[in-house]
Order: structure tokens, then sequence, then C-alpha cells
């Protein structure tokens, strides 16, 4: 039996075949049926008749037939042909040694080149069956049809001697038949999977070699050609490492798999009204969908008329009825509004384009139900508990906490009880930048991930420095009790506000959904006077237009109070300057003339009336380095500079002595005056700071 043709396919068992046929090119050629006595045996020259031995002139015809067949018998075997041998054995039968010599070579020759095209031909034939099934699994997917990864084929693929290029096409082909449904995708350049945690739910991990790895042995049995005798096996064998890291080295890795912009775990709503609401990966949006287990989504009305709106409105306010929100001036519930808003933001997220504030729960004392109200937010769009985070005390701890909480793709990240003033330029970058880009933990690499989840912050009489003012919205509550976690709960609409919140999350989730459909069926309306923060105009609008479906007023008119109340910084910088311009007028003055003019003021009875009693905590800070006050105080005045300050002044550079900057505390707006600058005569070109201080008459304008 020939073990290239003789032999059929069989995926449940090895196959036998020649090595060389392992190796052969794999162009599909469909094979005609073998001879049944063989493709060499029994093959007679032109003009040859064949006859028993001993008949009449058939003697040397019947030698020359069986020294034929002896030929090719070797050949097929890959055995040497022992030219020797045969001359002595059939040569005088034959018709001499010249001529046996001669059938010899002429036999070898076509017994050689029949075997090449034959095992070419069985080996194209091997490939097309091996790959049918990743094929045809492919091409089901480009037709929109469901996969079943369970009733896929398992394709064999050789993993020796052949080259890697070659294994790893076959591979990646298997890989990608495999991973339908997706479960393995692309994430900011990364080969990332969703994998479930030890409670259930999803979290984005990177694949490195070994999670390619164990994929490959998923996707495909591999294995070794081994020769055993005068045939050779295939026995299994492990996916080979250098497979699956050329995997991930490929240029072309993004586009074998689809992309991944993250993971919600609540039926979500586009821009142009289609629900998300399938289970798995939704290639529109690029978002996975993993609602878990126990969540029953009513229906959701097309085009909801009024009365469903209300109904909507009332159970979206009913979850935040209990909430002790502080009403502002005028009666504004602007509070009130923002909560409402972060209550809606996750299940909305992925109609939002741009990025989404850092929602600031403030209170002036424990147990006023913040951290709660925060964590029914997350239960309501994840259905679970929300996995409160502290906020780093050290700057150096931000990049690696934010960047691994970004890489698991959470829906919400929430920093809970934070103390003292929350400043951190990493936390600012994070918030805005579509793609966030860090260091990874003990490595030189850096991972770049997307940046979709809501942001969420709780503490007691929050204070924000650096850029974060005017990334976050302010929601304050206040009990007006001395022991708020003693309030009597019978008085409350739902004494047990987070089971309450996990029963009817699939109904809270549809009258969000339901209010957003409302909000787009009516135009996209965006209320007139609709605060737009820079950055975040696309959740102002949205969640503004969805507030005015709602008839809830007050949203973002807190603004003001929030950056006199929450931003610390500010404040301190701009009364210092104007203690400042008290003091010195608009004379110039260099580092080390403020820095003896602060020291000085230390030593006053009435410290509190001085500079020095007005100083920003960080100029403070600045000046006690030893040895290093100049520089530190002179890197933050240049940080400073041209920023206006709601009291009315500005810093601004007034040229050099000595090679020594100098600086200024200006108004930032006034009449002009002889000799005075004011800002608008710096930005208007009036006179340069730069160049010393001249006025258009080239007078100095600073007061000696």
């Amino acid at each position: 039996m020939h073990p290239a043709t003789d032999n059929p396919v069989d995926p449940d068992r090895p196959i036998a075949i020649p090595a060389q046929l392992l190796r052969a090119d794999l162009r599909y050629v469909p094979v005609e049926p073998a001879s049944p006595t063989g493709s060499g045996a029994g093959r007679l020259p032109p003009g040859a008749q064949a006859s028993a031995p001993g008949g009449d002139g058939g003697a040397s015809a019947y030698a020359e037939m069986e020294l034929r067949g002896a030929v090719d018998t070797a050949v097929r075997e890959g055995r040497a042909v022992d030219v020797s041998a045969l001359v002595a054995g059939w040569g005088q039968m034959v018709g001499g040694r010249e001529r046996t010599e001669t059938i010899i070579a002429d036999e070898t020759a076509r017994a050689k080149e029949e075997r090449t095209e034959r095992e070419r031909q069985a080996a194209a034939d091997y490939a097309h069956r091996r790959f049918h099934a990743a094929d045809a699994a492919i091409a089901r997917k480009e037709r929109g049809e469901p996969a079943s990864r369970e009733n896929q084929p398992r394709v064999r693929i050789q993993a020796n001697d052949r080259q890697l290029p070659e294994i790893t096409a076959e591979a990646v082909a298997a890989l990608r038949a495999w991973n339908d449904p997706p479960s393995m995708f692309i994430r900011a350049g990364a080969l990332v999977r969703i994998d479930a945690d030890e409670h259930g739910h999803p979290v984005i991990r990177p694949v490195l070699d070994h999670g390619v790895r164990w994929a490959l042995g998923e996707a495909a049995d591999f294995t070794d050609a081994v020769a055993a005798g005068r045939e050779t096996i295939l026995r299994p064998t492990n996916p080979p490492m250098p497979v699956a890291r050329n995997i991930l080295s490929s240029a072309h890795l993004c586009s074998w798999f689809p992309p991944l912009l993250g993971i919600i775990e609540s039926p979500a709503i586009c821009l142009d009204g289609r629900l998300v609401t399938e289970p798995g990966y939704d290639r529109e949006t690029g978002l996975y969908h993993s609602p878990g287990p126990g969540l029953v989504l009513p229906p959701i009305p097309d085009d909801p008329t009024p009365d469903q709106v209300a109904g909507a409105a009332a159970l979206v306010s009913d979850t935040v009825a209990d909430s002790p929100f502080v009403v502002e001036k005028d009666g504004i519930k602007a509070s009130r509004a923002n909560a409402i808003a972060a209550l809606m933001t996750p299940i909305v997220r992925p109609m939002i384009a741009g990025r989404v504030p850092l929602m600031l729960f403030d209170k002036p004392q424990m147990g006023t139900g913040a951290s709660l109200l925060a964590e029914v937010i997350v239960t309501i769009a994840t259905g679970s508990s929300a996995a409160m985070t502290q906020a780093p005390t050290i700057r150096e701890e931000w990049g690696k906490l934010l960047l691994s909480e970004l890489s698991a793709g959470r829906v919400g990240i929430v920093f809970d009880n934070v103390t003292g003033t929350l400043s951190a330029p990493e936390l600012s970058t994070a918030i805005t930048q579509r793609v966030y880009n860090g260091r990874v933990l003990g490595r030189t690499q850096t991972l770049k991930v997307e940046n979709q989840p809501c942001w969420i912050a709780t503490g007691i009489n929050l204070a924000l420095g650096g850029d974060l003012p005017r990334r976050c919205v302010w929601i304050r509550m206040d009990p007006k009790d001395a022991r708020p976690w003693l309030r009597d709960r019978s008085t409350f609409r739902h004494p047990d506000l987070l089971a309450w919140a996990g029963s009817e999350r699939g109904r809270i989730i549809a009258a969000v959904l339901t209010i957003a459909r409302a909000w787009i069926r009516d135009g996209r309306r965006v209320p007139e006077g609709t605060p737009r923060l820079a950055v975040f105009e696309d959740w102002c609008e949205i969640l503004g237009g969805m507030l005015s479906v709602m008839k809830v007023d007050g949203f973002l008119k807190n603004l003001d109070q929030q950056y006199e109340e929450a931003e610390l910084e500010a404040p301190q910088w701009g009364a210092f300057l104007e203690r400042w311009h008290e003091r010195f007028g608009e004379k110039p003055l260099t580092v080390a003339e403020l820095i003896a003019e602060l020291e000085k003021n230390a030593s006053t009875p009435y410290v509190d009336q001085t500079m020095r009693g007005c100083a920003p905590d960080e100029v403070l800070e600045a000046i006690a380095i030893r040895g290093g006050g100049n520089q530190k105080l002179g890197q933050l005045l240049r940080y400073r500079k041209e920023t206006r300050y709601p009291s009315g002044f500005m810093l601004a550079r007034a040229g050099t002595r000595d090679h020594a900057a100098r600086w200024a505390a200006l108004r930032a707006a006034s009449a002009r005056r002889p000799g005075q600058a004011t800002v608008e005569q710096y930005a208007g070109g009036g006179m340069s700071l730069e160049s010393g201080g001249l006025d258009e008459s080239g007078s100095p304008p600073w007061p000696s």
C-alpha cells in the first residue's frame, strides 16, 4: 500500500506519509485515482509484450519488466538503487551489461519524476483538507453567520522540518478561525483577551507569548513528523514558542484580530439610537458586552411616549431620593442634577465620543452616604459592588495605579475617602486623554490603553490642586446631622438602597435607555445655557439634553461655587499676589529678594497680615528647602506666569537684573496710568516686560 495515496486523512488518528511529502509545495491539484497495479511496477518499454517466463521470445521482455519494477520500488521507498547488484542479477537476461545500465538509469529518472509529482499532489490534497475547516469558518464569519467554537473541527499543523513563516501562516489561519466568537482583541496596538475574575466579572489582560501558545493549543493540533522505519509518523507535540513569538512580532498583528474599545456590563445605547443588548463583542462599537447573570431588561420603546418618559424619569430620580444634596444659591439643586448625570453616565458612555469628567462626591463629615451612592452607581452599571481604590499619597504611585486600573478595562474607577488635597498630573492626564500611556512596572516597556471609564471620587471637604478643578463636577452632600450614620432608616424611601438598586437594576437601566432614546427622537436638542466644559463638550451636551427631557434643572450650575470652595491653589495665589501688589506695587523683585521678604515676615508679630501669611503652601515649602529654595521658587513662579486669578491679579516676568529674573504682581484689568504696567499693555505689545519693561516713551514702567 502506497503511504502517500492509499492512507486517507483521518483527523482522529495519525497519518503515515513520506518525509519528502511534508516539505512539498502546498499547491492543491486533485489527485487522480491510483492504478490498482501501482505506478511503476509492470511498466514495459514501447513495443514490448509481456509473457510468462520461458515463453517464446518473451523472456527478455519479461526480465526487463521485472528490472524496471525493482528500480521503481526502490525509488518509491526511498532506497538507493544498487546498480551493480541489478546488473549481476538481470544483465544476462535483459541483453548485456550496457543495456541493463541504460534501463536502470532511464527507469530511475522516470520513477523519481513520477514520485515527486505524486507527492506534490498528495501534499496539496492533505493541505487542502487540513485548511478546509478553517477557511469555511472564516467564510461564515465574513457572511455574518453565527459560529460555535465547540463545534469547530480541529486542524492539524506539522511543527517541525518546516520554515517558520509557513508554520506561522497556518497557525494564524487556525487561530483566526478559533477566535469566533472573539475573545482575543487588539487594544491600543497590543494583543489582549477578556477573562473572568474569581467573581465572574470580565477583565482585560494582555496576551504575551505564553498566552498565544495557549490559544494555539486550543485552536489546532500540533504534530512532529518522526521517521518510523520506511514510513513517517505524525506524533502530537506542543505548540512551538517561536511561532507564538512570531505572531506577536508580526507587522500584521492588528489586522488579524478585532479592535476592542472597552467592556460594558450593562446594555448600552449608541448615538443613533441603536441598542447594544446582545452579550459578546459588538463590532460596530468595538465594545464587549458582558451583562452578568440575572439581568432582566424590560422592553425599550423605539419612540417613547410622554408617559413612558415621565415614568422612566421618576424611577431614575427615585434612586437618589434619599441622598442629602445641598441646595445651592437661589434654590438651585445643582448637586442633585449632577448626581443624576453621574448615575446615567456609565450606561450612555458609548454615546459620548469625548471624555467624561471626574465626579466629586463631597461631604462635611463621615456617614453622609457619598461612598454608598458611588457604589450604587457602579452596581447599577456592572451588577456588582464597586472596587474602591485609595488615592495614592506618593506621586510616583499614581502612574502605576492608573495604568493597572485602565488596563483592566473597568467601567468605573472610584477613589474613596480622599484625604488632603487631590492633585496629580497623571490623574489630570488620564481624565482628559483618549489613550493613556504609562510604563509597565519592572520593565522599560511602555503600554498604551484606551481610556473609557467613568471617574468618581469621594471625600470630606475635598480640595483640588493642579489642573483638576476644571476637570471635575461637584456634588455636595450635607445631612445636617452630628451622627448621620445613626439616622432613622425607616424614614428613607429605600432603607437598603444598595440591595434595592441591585434588584431593580434592569428597570433602572431600561429607564435610562428610554430617556436617552427619547432625547435622540427629540432631535438631540441641547437646552440653551447648558455649560460646556472644555474637553467634555460631548458629555455636557448629551447629559444636559437627557436631564432636560427628565425636566431636571440645575445641571452644572454650581461651577463658580465649586471653584471657590474646592479649588485650593487659585485662591491662595490670588490672595498672595494681591498682598504682593499692596506691599511693592508694580516694582519687580528677584527670587532672592522675594525670599528675603518672606523670611523677614516670619519674625513679625502679625504674620497673617504680611506676604508670608498669604503665601501659598507650595511657596512656603519651596523656601524651606535648604540650598535649593531659590531654584524651586523660581520654577513655581515660571509655572504661574501670566495666569489670571479671580482676585484680579497675575504674575508677570519683568526682565532680568544681573542675570537674575525679576517678577512683578500686576492687575489683570485696570485703566492705564503713566508708569503702570498692566496686563492689557503686556498682551497688546505696548511694552515688553522681557526686554526690561520700557514703555512707549522709552522710560521704565517699574518704580525704582
